[in-house]
């Protein structure tokens, strides 16, 4: 019965969003399985972890889900979460389990029942007993009787008989389902990209530079179109009129340029980086005849590249829900229309092309890492 209970919590998780930890057993589900999921849903983390309450060493499952959850709160800031919370259900009472142990099971009625809602830091630890001959969840009573409507799946394990799957089977079938993919572990292009524009800045204000190369280098239709000098629809991409100029841009390209980077790969990044600051000046050239510098293009097209990720794949990916990346778009696009010295057509432009490249490249089904 065990089995039965633990393969319909895996697999109704699985279809919620939950992915098998890397530490579950990979073996076939037996009396002893331990099962282990988590889901980022920012801000929060949650881990469930699925026990046979008749056969499980309470106090070494206890002693190894402490060690678990520190070891994961570390890696809280890679899911853009900031709160942990876990649950344990220990299932148990087998109305089809002959010869049970009594004291197996009212030590883990007991363990359950004696635990304290104590946070450890911003981690949360809750305690659950399934029973299966009661068709009921105890508890403690200062401990949270729901989680994400998880009381109504374990429940629900209680009247469903599955066919036995093996863990390996699940683990492909969680992987199949799941859409997180991080294509990067960490973000050097994003640094990379921050140090040349900061580098640059730094460079023109200390030896004077400034005026000269925003004339030689920032994008103008009669430079471009008249001249040819196509290059500045590049350069002018690396070149700020101030610091605080850069570090507007530089907030902005952090924060998106690391999603993107980890979520795409550096070399989808750098074509959305780049094709997003070439549309922005193009179509600041385009439509007006003003000197246009600043990295403000690509960094729209950051943008446009999160909000298409977070509409194809969800919240818990990105960290930002897709209503609340659309609405920073559209303030800061429609801002640009009435703030004096701001290059409306250059965040259009960047705006657009990060969205056309990002959907090409999120429908190529592998590309290189």
């Amino acid at each position: 019965m065990y089995c039965s209970i633990a393969e319909y919590i895996i697999k109704k998780l699985v279809s919620e969003g939950f992915l098998l930890s890397a530490l579950s057993d990979k073996g076939e589900l037996h009396e002893n399985s331990s099962i282990l999921l988590y889901k980022p849903e920012s801000p929060v983390m949650y881990v469930v972890a699925v026990e046979n309450g008749e056969k499980t060493d309470l106090n070494a499952h206890e002693a190894f889900m402490a060690d678990y959850l520190e070891d994961l709160q570390k890696k809280l800031p890679h899911y853009y979460c900031t709160t942990l919370i876990a649950l344990t259900i220990l299932a148990g009472e087998f109305t089809d389990q002959e010869n049970v142990d009594n004291m197996a099971v009212q030590k883990a009625v007991d363990f359950v029942y004696n635990k304290e809602w104590i946070p450890q830091g911003n981690c949360f630890h809750v305690w659950w007993y399934l029973s299966e001959k009661r068709k009921m969840i105890v508890t403690a009573k200062n401990q949270p009787n729901d989680i994400l409507h998880l009381k109504k799946t374990a429940l629900s394990a209680l009247e469903r008989e599955q066919k036995q799957q093996s863990i390996a089977e699940i683990v492909h079938q969680a992987q199949k389902a799941s859409a997180f993919e991080v294509k990067s572990e960490n973000t050097a292009l994003t640094w990379l990209l921050l140090a040349a524009n900061g580098l640059i800045l730094l460079f023109m204000l200390f030896f004077g530079k400034k005026e000269e190369w925003i004339a030689f280098f920032g994008t103008q239709k009669y430079a471009v179109l008249e001249l040819g000098q196509y290059y500045r629809l590049i350069t002018c991409c690396f070149l700020h009129t101030s610091i605080m100029h850069f570090v507007q841009n530089g907030i902005y390209l952090y924060f998106f340029g690391t999603r993107t980077e980890i979520l795409y790969g550096k070399i989808a990044m750098t074509a959305i980086y780049f094709s997003s600051a070439l549309g922005g000046s193009l179509l600041s050239t385009l439509c007006n005849d003003a000197l246009s510098v600043g990295a403000s293009g690509a960094v729209f097209g950051l943008i446009g590249a999160i909000l298409v990720y977070s509409r194809q794949k969800g919240k818990r990916d990105v960290g930002i829900a897709y209503t609340a990346i659309l609405l920073l778009a559209v303030i800061g696009l429609v801002a640009g229309v009435f703030e004096e010295n701001v290059d409306y057509f250059g965040h259009l432009g960047g705006f657009l092309a990060g969205i056309v490249t990002s959907i090409a490249v999120l429908k190529i089904k592998s590309y290189p890492q």
